[in-house]
């Protein structure tokens, strides 16, 4: 296995930092994978030094990791010398905190170069590619383990001071054992429970792996359903190649219209038009009254069903009507469909669901900024105002938006970043990053019509408006000439 479980006797046995042989582990979390290095040891546990990054604010505060554990206890912030690839020094920011060993199940030992992708590591600014100084890293950690604000603070010092723990007799319980062979029972048994739950942990991972690649997307967040079944499937667009391509089933987007749209098999849009004037008239036969609700409804018995108007569900019949209603849907619920998009970033990036910093994560790996470096501080400024806000702290990114637009400001004022980004109290863009995958911009634009955080049946919607807008403009031409026509005289036009 390219990575397995530590096991409690090989905690006893690790190397820690500042020896020889020191090693380091990978904290596996849902959605992420950190690298840790094992610093001091107590009985029943590690202290572990981690990248500032590894954890969100709110995480360090609440003290919960979410599905590992409710009580992480203290983290300390500290900053250790480390060496850069030209040789220059620098502070790397990490974090202090303590493991129990009741959650070794979550630590693994990597064997060869398996290393995890998107691993977070230590780094300084956007530098990842540095080495750490192990004998100050046991330094500032011993340092705060003495300060003594840590609930197991003495455990560690009495391992330090070289002070064992006071040895009581050896009691023999009932059945007859010692109590040293019950105890390495007991760690054998946490060491095969914790081995049966990385197993099942990597069996996990292969499943999701092989059914996202195999199957379609998932249709994710009612709002895109609903939408789905009220604006209907994407027309194509100049900006693909000529291609077929199969949109992904939507679940829940209404019975009627897969129905409706079996049934009526290979008809063109002349005809699906045709059939749609049918429908009408025979509704307005029938004496029934249309809704003349506004906006666009989030539930299928909010408005009319499909039966009641067939021309909702041909895109582009009603492109203005369309954005009107959508426009006034994300006013309506704007958290459904901001929970939309995030759900669309965390499926690009092979997330089973989002966190905090999915979006940050979205705009450092997937978002095409190339060289464009006003774009980026921009993006930046965006993208890091909303992480903020993910995490609890409001104000923060209120404050992080309005130092942005000041920026922007001096920006113009001196026709530079320099200054204008100092303003922020930001780190840098990743633009290395981004530049790295501008040579990838022409298959992304020959992959996709429309940018990946938009749902498919709104971009049809938007073309759709567009569509109107084109052609509105040519027929108010032809009524003003057709005006200015004497009687009798016509008019020919040469396209």
């Amino acid at each position: 296995m390219p990575m397995r479980v530590l096991g409690v006797r090989k905690a006893a046995a690790l190397a820690l930092a500042g020896e020889a042989d020191a090693e380091w582990l990978v904290l596996r979390m849902e959605g992420r994978s950190v690298a840790v290095m094992p610093v001091l040891r107590r009985p029943g546990g590690l202290l572990l030094a981690a990248a500032r990054h590894a954890f969100t604010s709110a995480e360090i505060e609440s003290k919960k990791l979410e599905g590992v554990t409710e009580d992480l206890g203290l983290v300390g912030q500290v900053e250790v010398p480390g060496t850069l690839v030209d040789g220059s020094m620098a502070e790397v920011p990490l974090l202090l905190f303590d493991w129990p060993s009741a959650l070794y199940k979550f630590l693994r030992v990597v064997t060869g170069d398996s290393w995890p992708p998107n691993l977070i590591r230590p780094r300084h600014g956007e530098v990842t590619d540095l080495t750490l100084d192990m004998d100050s890293l046991c330094d500032t950690a011993r340092s705060w383990v003495e300060d003594g604000e840590m609930s197991l603070s003495e455990a560690y010092l009495t391992v330090l001071e070289g002070r064992a723990p006071t040895a009581e007799p050896a009691e023999m319980p009932p059945g007859g054992f010692p109590a040293d062979l019950m105890n390495q029972l007991m760690d054998r048994m946490e060491q095969t429970a914790a081995a049966v739950a990385g197993i099942k942990d990597d069996l996990e991972n292969v499943k999701q792996a092989a059914s996202s690649s195999q199957q379609p997307p998932r249709a994710i967040g009612p709002a895109l359903a609903r939408a789905k079944a009220l604006v209907g499937p994407a027309p194509r667009t100049t900006a693909l190649p000529t291609m077929d391509r199969q949109e992904p089933a939507i679940p829940g987007a209404g019975t009627g219209l897969e129905a409706e749209e079996e049934d009526a098999g290979e008809l063109g849009t002349e005809d699906l038009m045709r059939l749609a004037l049918v429908n009408l008239l025979n509704k307005e036969t029938k004496g029934k009254k249309k809704s003349s609700r506004t906006g666009l409804p989030l539930t299928q018995s909010a408005s009319e069903s499909e039966e009641e108007d067939p021309l909702r569900r041909l895109s582009g019949a009603k492109g203005t009507m369309l954005v009107e209603r959508l426009r006034a849907a994300m006013e309506a619920d704007p958290a459904a469909y901001s929970n939309a998009i995030e759900n669309l970033a965390a499926q690009v990036l092979g997330e089973s669901a989002p966190n905090q910093m999915t979006l940050e994560r979205y705009v450092r790996e997937e978002l095409p900024m190339g060289n464009e470096r006003s774009l980026g501080f921009a993006a930046w400024i965006m993208v890091r105002a909303l992480t903020c806000m993910k995490s609890g702290h409001w104000e923060k990114g209120r404050l992080v938006l309005t130092l942005g637009l000041a920026a922007i400001e001096q920006y113009r004022l001196d026709n530079n970043w320099t200054a204008a980004w100092r303003l922020t109290q930001l780190s840098q863009p990743p633009f290395s990053e981004w530049r790295s995958r501008e040579p990838y911009m022409g298959q992304l634009r020959a992959d996709h019509a429309h940018s990946r955080l938009v749902h498919p049946t709104w971009a049809a919607a938007v073309v759709a408006r567009l569509k109107d807008e084109e052609v509105a403009p040519t027929t108010a031409l032809l009524e003003e000439e057709a005006e200015a026509a004497e009687p009798g005289q016509t008019r020919l036009h040469l396209n």
